[in-house]
């Protein structure tokens, strides 16, 4: 199945059944954190834990060093595990708070139950429903074509806290194109949103076979500049 295919399923989980993590899945997940790659060559150590009386389990890394670029490469590698584990058929939900060893946030996952519960928060964040493209370029609407709408698409279904998807797009040409998450409110999980948001970029250049000439990061921003 294409990245973007698995994107476009994937949505957040809230309640989880009963599930006890198998060796087999285990090793499937770990292989998945071994597969995930970096921006900026900061290779976290991503841990699998079963959350207690719960009935899931958690995916964190511990972050040496609290700054900007640290929290957008959790962003970016911890995402990147979140499509791996939709692809194995879990459901996944980014958590804005870990007490886990250092770790600014985490990834619940486990086996999706629906209920009421679930109901009235995909009311509260309006069903997960996401913004259109044209409503998140800014600048450059004239460069786009069928490669960067693909990309940006895959980025706009990134998920977010309440689903406020922050993020927006600049086309500097069609080879160029700019995504910026402001800083407001928690400048961390700001950064984390950004993060996110560029793995999704990146996962659609992989379904592309786009391969990716040079990237500018700075802590609220890249630019991708595509070959």
């Amino acid at each position: 199945m294409a990245y973007s295919e698995i994107i476009n399923l994937r949505h957040s989980t809230r309640s989880f059944d009963n599930f006890l993590l198998s060796q087999e899945h285990t090793d499937e997940i770990k292989k998945i954190l071994k597969s995930t790659e970096s921006l900026s060559c900061q290779r976290l150590d991503w841990r699998i834990e079963k959350i207690e009386q719960a009935a899931s389990y958690q995916l964190f890394a511990p972050v040496k060093e609290k700054n900007g670029i640290s929290f957008i490469e959790y962003g970016f590698q911890g995402e990147q595990a979140v499509i791996g584990l939709t692809a194995l058929n879990f459901g996944t939900c980014w958590k804005g708070y870990s007490n886990s060893f250092g770790a600014p946030c985490f990834i619940e996952f486990g086996k999706e139950k629906s209920n009421k519960k679930s109901l009235l928060i995909k009311t509260f964040t309006h069903n997960g429903v996401k913004k259109e493209l044209k409503d998140l370029i800014m600048n450059g609407s004239a460069f786009l074509n069928n490669e960067n709408t693909f990309l940006l698409n895959c980025c706009r279904m990134a998920p977010s806290a309440i689903n406020r998807q922050p993020w927006s797009f600049d086309l500097l040409s069609e080879e160029k194109i700019k995504i910026t998450v402001p800083k407001a409110g928690n400048a961390d999980t700001y950064s984390i949103d950004l993060g996110i948001v560029l793995a999704h970029f990146f996962l659609g250049c992989k379904d592309l076979g786009v391969s990716i000439k040079n990237t500018i990061l700075s802590v609220n921003s890249c630019v991708f500049e595509l070959n």
